[in-house]
């Protein structure tokens, strides 16, 4: 991964690791406190923008800004920060939500959701951990995180394809224009004329979607990725191909009788079959539920 680095000919703003929760965003703080603190570090930060669909507008799509940060369980009470520039405003603190627990560890994530038109957002951020009265900052070794758009930061490299999002969706559409002919009687109530009692067809699309992180360390090296997945416990068995792009968002059609899904993703690189299965226990999904690794949030 190509290390990004800004340097400046004036103070560079830092923050600090060390445990200090009354510093000013722009104090300069010695490497000596910078360094050290294991407490909490930046799993991953990604900057994409959704696919602008049929019929949508610019001011639909959106620039979305995932998180997903790991820190020492130190006391059950804790808050997790994303500190993000803010252009011409102070720096603001994003609240990252609760994912999971590993190894003695609890991982947070957030998903902010910007509108195009919205430019208030710089490009620097640094991680914050509040914990047992204190705080702890991962700020990149004093260097602060620089996500710019279309970037993405992956601190744990060994994430080749990872499951990052994945929910049923169904909604209607209008679909051909219909007519039927419908008599017109006379007095004698014999039919005399037809008339054209027109209308819409309503489609009702039902659609099974999922968003694949792909680590674009690797992305020229990918033979294949695919989505293997079944709607009946793996009497019948369906592959999908994960459509790469900025986004890496997928749908997939099913049909009104399903109630569930099982599935897994598998990536070929250099003839090797690398899969993400939830752990050997596959991802299960039903129709009224959603998955995410990382939560979402609407600012």
């Amino acid at each position: 991964m190509k290390k990004l680095l800004h340097f400046f000919a004036i103070s560079v703003l830092l923050f600090s690791c060390a445990e200090n929760d009354d510093f000013a965003p722009s104090s300069t703080i010695e490497n000596s406190r910078i360094l050290g603190n294991d407490n909490v570090k930046l799993i991953r930060a990604e900057h994409k923008s959704r696919p602008i669909y049929e019929n949508e507008t610019n001011t639909d799509a959106l620039n979305i800004r995932t998180f997903l940060v790991r820190v020492k369980n130190l006391t059950y009470e804790k808050k997790v920060y994303i500190h993000h520039e803010m252009k011409g405003l102070p720096w603001k603190d994003f609240e990252l939500k609760y994912v999971k627990s590993e190894d003695g560890e609890d991982i947070f994530g957030l998903t902010i959701n910007i509108p195009y038109q919205d430019d208030t957002f710089g490009n620097e951020f640094v991680v914050k951990y509040l914990v047992n009265g204190k705080t702890y900052w991962d700020n990149n070794n004093g260097e602060n995180y620089l996500l710019e758009e279309g970037s993405y930061i992956n601190n744990e490299s060994q994430t080749m394809v990872q499951l990052s999002y994945a929910f049923f969706n169904s909604f209607t559409d209008i679909g051909d224009r219909e007519c039927d002919e419908v008599p017109l009687f006379g007095e004698d109530g014999d039919i005399i004329d037809y008339d054209l009692n027109c209308y819409y067809v309503e489609n009702l699309n039902r659609q099974f979607q999922l968003e694949v992180f792909v680590n674009s360390q690797i992305q020229s090296e990918i033979d294949s990725t695919k989505v293997v997945y079944t709607y009946d416990n793996w009497k019948t068995t369906h592959i999908y191909p994960v459509k790469y792009g900025n986004s890496f968002f997928n749908i997939i059609e099913y049909g009104p009788e399903i109630e569930s899904v099982e599935f897994a993703i598998v990536t070929k690189i250099n003839g090797i079959e690398y899969w993400d299965n939830n752990n050997g226990k596959n991802y299960k999904l039903s129709i009224n539920e959603n998955y995410s690794i990382i939560p979402y949030s609407w600012e």
